[in-house]
C-alpha cells in the first residue's frame, strides 16, 4: 500500500482524545509509609512566577544565549543521539553537575536561585 510519510500520514488520521490523566492525589492510606504530602505550599502566584522563570532559564540555554541563573553548566541540552528516541531532556541543575546518574564535583554550575 503506498501511504504518504508517517507525520503526514498521522496528521490525516482521525483524533483521538488523550486520556485522562491519573489523579495525583491519593488518600493518605494509600501513600508509602514515612511519605508526607504538603499541599498549598506554595501560591499560585509563586507557582507561575517559577514556571515562568524555568521557561525563560530553558529557552535562554536552547538558544546558547548567555543569563545569570546559567554559569557553567547549569544548562544541559538533549544529547541528539537521545532525541529522536525520546529517551532524554533539557536539564537545568544547580549547585551540582550530574551526568549520566553521575556526580561530577569538578564541573561549576550557578547556585540554586
Amino acid at each position: 500500500k503506498n501511504r504518504p510519510p508517517c507525520d503526514d500520514y498521522m496528521a490525516q488520521q482521525a483524533p483521538h482524545p488523550p486520556p485522562p490523566p491519573p489523579s495525583l492525589r491519593r488518600p493518605a492510606s494509600e501513600l508509602p509509609p514515612g511519605l508526607t504530602v504538603f499541599e498549598d505550599v506554595l501560591s499560585r502566584d509563586l507557582q507561575d512566577e517559577l514556571v515562568a522563570s524555568v521557561d525563560e532559564w530553558l529557552d535562554a540555554g536552547r538558544r546558547g544565549l548567555s543569563h545569570p541563573e546559567l554559569a557553567g553548566r547549569s544548562f544541559t541540552p538533549q544529547p541528539p543521539n537521545f532525541a529522536h528516541k525520546q529517551q532524554s531532556r533539557d536539564m537545568l541543575q544547580f549547585g551540582v553537575y550530574t551526568h549520566s546518574n553521575r556526580v561530577e564535583v569538578t564541573a561549576p554550575t550557578a547556585p540554586m536561585p
